[in-house]
């Protein structure tokens, strides 16, 4: 069985919407910039459920705009 994860940080979607204007100074302060777009997080998630990675097993993958890689 291969189970990965993905973590992800406030994105823009349906759920984030209320938090207006307050999404948008908050991932300013990322690395990217920006807010990730639900398509950007869906890329991610449909590659790791390829056929292409089924080697790899127990990852977890931050989609976070390089908020963890920047610490």
């Amino acid at each position: 069985m291969c189970i990965n994860a993905v973590v992800l940080r406030p994105s823009r979607n349906e759920v984030t919407k209320s938090m207006g204007e307050m999404l948008d100074t908050f991932a300013a302060a990322s690395p990217l910039g920006r807010a990730e777009e639900p398509d950007e997080v869906a890329h991610v998630i449909a590659y790791l459920a390829g056929e292409q990675v089924r080697p790899i097993t127990g990852t977890v993958l931050a989609v976070d705009a390089g908020c963890v890689s920047a610490l």
